[in-house]
């Protein structure tokens, strides 16, 4: 077996009651619950080996107590009634009950049906046979359920009853060890009869035992002596069989008078450790419960009425007119919130709409040969005249979003403006045309025939 088999198996031992061998690290950290409060003085009294089956069952019977009021509240709900209202002809509620049927088996079916059927009667005496066939239905499925619960709380209730006799047994065998380094006791049982002997007698001290005016069989365990002794017999002495001799059957065994101070000692021993860890700690958890039910439900009555006045406040100061200014406080707000509209209009410019022109930047020199239209204008601009150096002035741009424009005509309206630009000469520009080379190719041609004929270029004047 690998050792991962091994920790698997001990842990899974560790959560079977018959294999319980807790360590003292596991001890500390269930000892750490808040539940067992109240209880720590008491085991804090015993030896280490009793303190640790002391807290684990402890915590194991509060774990199946909480399980079993599950189960009991959910059993609970099939036998309350439910109240039903059903709408009568006169439009008034007719005050009727039901039984609990769950949301799993809450069908909702409806007969669909031509208008031309409306009024026939037997399709009113479908729709009723409808509604009773959905209420069988839900009916018995109700039944099904409610069987189903019963059966988990008495399973819950048996299993309970185990953690408890387990419980019992572990401690008895414990002090039976104890009882044994203090009594010479003579006797012809071996150690596991005289065990189960102790632990019998000790049912029978538990049988005529009340806590809180309640017997501890009937009502804190929910059962009877005779189940508690059928449990008691299939745990720890299967197959048991009545013996011919009752003297030597444990059922039936008075034991010498040694042997009866021996397991009187050690029930009695038992029995002041198992109350206070089962039944009177169940008890105190409950009341704290209660407490704290209690607690949180003033709470919540006090949260509500101080919502209520604080509610019945604001109204009131809402509709008052008792001011001197004779405003309530809905007016008061409207004012804040008018005169602070008001400020943020006056910190800020006024402003004319369609009128102000955004800051334009800087043209680039593909804007200075080509200048369009802004989008607002209609017809295209005029050849800009020029200034003393020659330049044409600019002109801001003005924004207009009274018109569209449309793309062919912008296109025909950038098209003559160029052509106009380019009809106007630049500073560097000759502005007689006839000095002016056609082309570069044509220049270069004519340097080249100078550069051939030396002698053509002397009549000509030198260049300045």
């Amino acid at each position: 077996m690998t050792p991962k088999k091994n920790k698997a198996a001990k842990s899974a031992n560790m959560k079977n009651d018959s294999n319980f061998a807790p360590n003292e690290k596991d001890t500390n950290k269930q000892a750490n619950d808040p539940r067992l409060k109240s209880l720590l003085p008491l085991i804090a009294t015993q030896l280490p080996p009793i303190q640790e089956v002391m807290i684990y069952y402890a915590k194991a019977f509060l774990d199946k107590t909480r399980a079993l009021k599950s189960r009991q509240a959910t059993l609970a709900k099939f036998k309350k009634l439910i109240p039903n209202n059903v709408s009568t002809a006169n439009g008034l509620p007719t005050p009727s009950s039901t039984f609990y049927i769950p949301k799993s088996a809450r069908v909702k079916i409806t007969l669909t049906y031509s208008n031309a059927l409306k009024n026939e009667t037997e399709i009113k005496d479908l729709e009723e046979e409808l509604k009773e066939s959905i209420k069988d239905f839900g009916t018995r499925v109700a039944y099904i359920f409610e069987r189903t619960a019963a059966l988990e709380e008495k399973q819950e209730k048996v299993s309970r009853l185990h953690t408890f006799l387990k419980f019992c047994h572990k401690l008895t065998q414990g002090f039976v060890i104890l009882a044994k380094s203090r009594f010479e006791l003579d006797t012809n049982l071996n150690t596991e009869m005289l065990e189960n002997w102790c632990l019998l007698i000790l049912l029978r001290r538990l049988r005529q035992t009340s806590i809180a005016g309640l017997s501890i069989f009937d009502e804190h365990l929910g059962t009877n002596y005779l189940d508690v002794k059928t449990e008691y017999t299939n745990l720890f002495l299967p197959g048991y069989q009545l013996l011919e001799n009752k003297n030597n059957d444990i059922f039936f065994r008075t034991g010498s008078d040694e042997e009866r101070k021996f397991i009187s000692a050690v029930a009695e021993q038992v029995e002041g450790l198992i109350i206070p860890s089962t039944f009177e700690l169940q008890l105190e958890l409950n009341k704290q419960e209660e407490t704290q039910n209690l607690t949180s439900m003033i709470a919540a009555r006090f949260k509500n009425n101080e919502i209520l006045t604080a509610t019945e406040a604001t109204a009131l100061a809402i509709h008052d007119t008792s001011s001197s200014k004779n405003t309530n406080l809905e007016q008061h707000i409207k004012n804040l919130i008018d005169e602070a509209i008001n400020k943020k209009l006056t910190s800020t410019p006024s402003t004319k709409p369609y009128s102000s022109s955004p800051p334009t930047p800087s043209p680039s020199p593909h804007q200075n040969k080509k200048q369009k239209n802004s989008l607002g204008s209609k017809r295209p601009l005029p050849s800009l005249p020029k200034n003393e150096r020659g330049e044409k002035k600019k002109k801001k741009k003005t924004v207009s979003f009274r018109y569209s424009i449309n793309e062919n005509n912008n296109e025909q309206q950038a098209q003559q403006v160029e052509t106009e630009t380019q009809q106007i000469p630049s500073k560097n520009q000759n502005p007689n045309p006839k000095h002016q080379p056609k082309n570069r190719n044509h220049h270069q041609q004519s340097e080249n025939h100078e550069e051939k004929n030396p002698e053509a270029r002397k009549g000509q004047p030198k260049n300045k």
